[in-house]
């Protein structure tokens, strides 16, 4: 299977399970947060193992990051005003439910549009928005992941 395609299947697939966990939940509670944090989680890992473009893993592994991130710092916020623990109008779940929706399928998008870019495009991309300070990171992450690509899950 192309590098090319692994990115796309790996990126609808990861759009496709945290659909699958929105709607096995019939309410917004933590605990659907924090399994939608768990999908990403996992995909940031399928993601850094398979043999897609460093590019695009970088750039998905980051998106993804960013959304693991928001979704359990939501699943927090939840827990605490489902448990009573502050007021129901307790101003960060406002913000919570009224910017989730957004980020996910922001991110969704990101993710599908990385996985979907040719590989050049991609690289032109990826130098016009990385800055220099994060130089050291992106060495970092392409050294680690040139190490595992021998092993290769995928």
């Amino acid at each position: 299977m192309s590098k090319y395609l692994t990115g796309v299947i790996i990126g609808i697939l990861s759009v496709m399970f945290s659909l699958l966990v929105r709607e096995s939940f019939t309410s917004d509670t933590w605990l659907l947060f924090a399994s939608v944090g768990v999908v990403d989680f996992i995909f940031i890992y399928v993601f850094f193992y398979s043999n897609t473009e460093t590019e695009k893993v970088r750039w998905a592994c980051t998106i993804l990051a960013f959304a693991m991130v928001f979704s359990f710092l939501s699943s927090i916020i939840l827990f605490i005003c489902q448990h009573g623990l502050v007021s129901p109008f307790f101003f960060p779940l406002e913000v919570v439910i009224f910017l989730y929706p957004i980020i996910s399928i922001v991110a969704s998008t990101l993710i599908l549009l990385v996985t979907s870019l040719p590989d050049v495009k991609m690289e032109m991309v990826d130098d016009l928005f990385w800055p220099r300070f994060a130089g050291d990171f992106r060495r970092a992450f392409d050294v680690t992941r040139l190490q595992n690509s021998k092993k290769g899950a995928f």
